[in-house]
This record gives structure tokens, sequence and C-alpha cells, in this order.
């Protein structure tokens, strides 16, 4: 298995290696390593946008048992979720989606309109551009955090970075603010 930033194959061999590795034991990730599994991700992600031809506008690739799928809705697109057996967990209604990380999907909606940054005051009063509001989402499509974060990062080793205005934090999963 590849493990995010470790780059390392545990138990996970090619054929004409599994000698060396047999029970268990670690080798580093290659170039190759990693192009196999591209490969087999995109394949697998072309699959499924054959599958599901028609219904989705977007399919995404499998991550952690998900992936994120865009649909038009009443004229808008609209992003959820499909478990590995293209369920929807959650149905298509945000206005965006990444794909999951740590059990956690960020999700986004639109909320109202805020100035468009410009280098001119003036300019910003004349133009707007839609206020992004983030959350997550569990694996279960269950909103674990509610949808009000300007911006969020990806969770990584059970923390995620949120802006909130003009303030920074971390948060858990559950949307727990971290002491720093």
């Amino acid at each position: 298995m590849i493990e995010s930033g470790g780059n390392v194959l545990k138990g996970v061999a090619s054929p004409t290696e599994r000698g060396s590795v047999e029970g268990g034991g670690t080798r580093k990730t290659t170039e190759a390593d990693r192009y196999e599994h591209a490969v087999s991700s995109y394949k697998e992600r072309d699959a499924a946008q054959i599958r599901l031809q028609g219904k989705y506008a977007f399919v995404g690739m499998l991550v952690e048992g998900r992936r994120v799928v865009g649909a038009m809705v009443n004229g808008s697109p609209k992003f959820g979720y499909l478990d590995e057996k293209d369920q929807e967990v959650v149905q298509p209604k945000y206005d965006g989606a990444r794909n999951f990380r740590e059990g956690r999907g960020a999700v986004m909606r639109y909320d109202g309109y805020v100035p468009a940054s410009s280098d001119n005051f003036a300019d910003d009063c004349k133009f707007t551009k839609p206020r992004e509001q983030w959350g997550f989402v569990d694996l279960s499509g269950e909103v674990a955090t509610g949808t009000h974060y300007d911006k969020v990062s990806d969770f990584s080793n059970g923390k995620a970075s949120v802006e909130n205005g003009c303030e920074f934090y971390t948060i858990d999963p559950n949307g727990s603010k971290l002491k720093q």
C-alpha cells in the first residue's frame, strides 16, 4: 500500500520482488510503482465514468472508498459523493467538493457575495464574487463540521487548518478548535 507522504509500500510487492518482502516487509516506492498506481487509478475512474455515464457530468477518482461526482441540479453544477459500489453517500447538493482525506471530505456552499479583490478600492465596490463557505462531511455523508469556514485545508495527521474571517486555527475531525 502506498502511504501518503511516506512513499513506502508495506507488504506489497511486484511479482518479481515478492520473495524479498514476504511476511509484511517494507521497501521504498519506485517511480514504476507510482506510475502503476496512477494508471490503475485512472483506469478505475474511466470505467466508473462509463458505468455512470448520463447520470453525472463529473466522476472523480476513488479515494478512501469515496469518489466526488458532479451533476447539474436546477441548472447549477452540484457535487456529492459515491461509495465504492457507486451508491450515493451524499447526493449532489454542494457547490464544491474535494477528495476525502483521513475520513473527511471538504465540501463548499456559496453564501452570498463578497467584493472581488483588486488594486483599486472603487473597483471592489463594482465587482463581487460568490462567498465560499467550507466544511467537512464524514464517510457516512453526515456533516462533521458545518460549512462556515472561509477556507480549509485537507486533513493531515488528524488536523486541518481553517480560516474564518481574519482568524486562522486548526481543528480536529469533529470541528473542535485545537490549542496551538
